[in-house]
């Protein structure tokens, strides 16, 4: 029972969390990356950092607490594919990048992807109450 609420709760909180009321998330680990723009895919760096970071998703926004307070506002929605939702998004400074949010290879941790035309992060989180 506990592992179909905890499912439940993540194919909610995967899908529906941008959309719909507020919701917080806890990022315990990231990773950063470049664009090759070779291939144009993201390089990820290998290391996994380990933070703290609590982050805010409210229909409109995506506020992460780290070091610096880090504000990022839903322009619109582009795609839903395999279990990830994708966005198109404006940080606090106009510029536009990308909003990637989808389950993970680790159960119960989702992965939440900021990225711009030649870097991007990648927090590894979980639902936080």
């Amino acid at each position: 029972m506990k592992k179909f609420i905890l499912s439940l709760i993540l194919t909610l909180f995967t899908f529906f969390s941008i959309a719909q009321g507020l919701e917080y998330a806890r990022a315990r680990t990231f990773n950063v990356g470049h664009r090759d723009f070779s291939t144009n895919e993201i390089v990820w760096n290998g290391n996994t950092n380990e933070c703290n970071i609590l982050i805010k998703i409210t229909d409109t926004k995506v506020t992460i607490f780290s070091k610096t307070q880090q504000e990022y506002y839903v322009v619109g929605k582009l795609a839903e594919i395999d279990n990830t939702v994708q966005y198109r998004m404006q940080d606090a400074n106009g510029t536009s990048c990308n909003f990637y949010m989808g389950e993970s290879e680790l159960p119960g941790v989702l992965f939440m992807i900021v990225e711009y035309s030649d870097y991007a992060w990648m927090y590894f989180v979980v639902p936080e109450e």
